[in-house]
């Protein structure tokens, strides 16, 4: 998006005219149409001020309590505005980025290839939201591929990009987004009271095609747009984060290599369903803990058309080794309502009501006997995980976009924390939420079968007054 773009989409979201826009600018509404429509740029020595005057401007027209959502079209990737000084600053930082960006566009490859620097903690903020929104609201059809070490889950990393909101974007690119963490994260993860992993995973695939991998990292943190850029992270002397931005393709492409390089030593930990049949060639690793066997069963249900008793089957049988399943609260209303199981992939079944009422009754049937074997829990996605003893666990999400279940071996260890940390948060009792369930279902129920008795006797009666005239 160039500025003329941005400036046009921020009018547009502030409600004002062009006219009135150039007159506080102090500006001929003439030039400000040249500007807006491609036709004129701004020059770098008036760059900041134009930047200035048009944030104020716009923050003033624009601010309100969760105004964020509005820049939806714009800035996919956005942070709350606590104050309009911060609305204020955002803008600001988001004009003087376009403008030196349409600036120093190479004339032979049509691209920025500048690098720049960021420091203070809110600009950091800032220039992350707006770079990344630049190159995901791009007009192109084509996927954008990620690599990323930036583990949000605690410290100074979390303080700044836990604000971070991710908004509908009209363009919806696919992205491919590959995590790689550090094993020695685990124990981060554990001693922290305030780390979210579970939940910064459900948000990577709430808008990305995620993919996790295990390595050991001996770099800066980064993230890496394949082809376009790089984001590098590190602190400075006084400890404070410093950014970077590597736009240089000769330096993009060597970095790219680097990243390479990483990823041949490093292990994968997620399968889309339609790979789940070659997980044992892709991960032989797998084969020595529980999880695969929990794997094998997954993969020998039927796939098609899962029958009642084989999936009652099947939860029965993960169980039996004192493995625990933990199901989102999406799952089970998605079952009776809806026709649709969650397992080994997101289907349509054509069980009757009946038949879902039993099966419904049956989990409700293995809660009462052992509490810890299935538990409902809270959850952003769709989602089943199943909770293993030794170190391996595994996370079974829908991703919204595609329909399709992803699946992440995950430590147990962080697994089990985040879950307990969960159960607390909700409060949710997992006897008393299937006995609602059924009850809501059998009344359903009840009321359908009443409803077309009454209509049967009815058809019936004006029958018999047919044949009686």
């Amino acid at each position: 998006m160039n500025t003329g773009e941005l400036l046009r989409s921020l009018i547009d979201i502030a409600g004002l005219r062009q006219k009135s826009f150039a007159e506080r600018m102090y500006m001929s509404p003439s030039m400000i149409s040249k500007i807006l429509c491609g036709y004129r740029s701004i020059g770098l020595h008036d760059t900041e001020e134009f930047s200035s005057k048009a944030a104020i401007i716009l923050a003033e027209a624009i601010y309100a309590p969760d105004c964020c959502i509005k820049f939806g079209g714009v800035f996919p990737v956005i942070h709350d505005f606590a104050t309009r000084f911060d609305l204020e600053q955002f803008l600001f930082d988001a004009i003087r980025y376009s403008i030196n960006k349409d600036n120093m566009i190479d004339e032979l490859s049509g691209k920025c290839e500048s690098n720049e620097h960021f420091s203070a903690q809110q600009q950091i903020l800032n220039m992350f939201c707006i770079i990344l929104s630049d190159y995901i609201t791009e007009n192109s059809p084509d996927t954008l591929e990620a690599y990323s070490t930036l583990l949000q889950y605690g410290g100074q990393n979390d303080e700044i990009f836990s604000r971070i909101r991710i908004l509908p974007n009209a363009a919806k690119r696919h992205i491919i987004f590959h995590q790689l963490n550090d094993p020695d994260v685990s124990r981060v993860i554990l001693k922290d009271p305030t780390s979210r992993s579970l939940d910064v995973l459900y948000r990577q695939e709430a808008h990305t095609d995620l993919y996790r991998w295990r390595s050991k990292l001996e770099i800066d943190t980064f993230l890496l747009l394949r082809d376009h850029f790089v984001l590098l992270f590190n602190k400075l002397l006084d400890g404070s984060l410093h950014m970077t931005l590597i736009r240089k393709e000769a330096e993009v492409e060597r970095f790219c290599e680097s990243v390479a390089e990483i990823m041949k030593k490093a292990t994968c930990l997620s399968i889309s369903e339609d790979h789940l049949h070659g997980i044992f060639s892709s991960m032989p690793w797998i084969e020595k803990y529980s999880v695969a066997e929990k794997i094998r069963t997954l993969i020998n249900l039927e796939w098609s058309q899962p029958k009642p008793e084989v999936i009652a089957n099947f939860f029965r049988t993960i169980t039996e080794d004192g493995s625990s399943v933990h199901i989102s609260t999406d799952v089970l209303p998605a079952l009776l309502h809806a026709n649709q199981v969650f397992l080994p992939a997101v289907k349509r079944i054509e069980w009757p009501l009946q038949a879902r009422l039993d099966h419904l009754t049956f989990l409700h049937g293995l809660v009462r006997k052992d509490p810890k074997r299935i538990n409902i829990v809270n959850a952003m996605l769709g989602s089943i995980m199943i909770l293993c003893d030794d170190e391996l666990s595994l996370l079974c999400v829908v991703n919204p976009t595609n329909k399709k279940m992803k699946y992440h071996v995950v430590d147990s260890r962080i697994l089990k924390y985040e879950l307990e940390k969960s159960t607390a948060r909700s409060g949710i009792n997992t006897v008393e939420y299937m006995q609602t369930l059924l009850r809501n279902a059998q009344h359903e129920m009840q009321q359908t079968n009443r409803l077309r008795s009454t209509r049967t006797k009815e058809s019936t009666k004006s029958r018999e007054m047919f044949d009686m005239a």
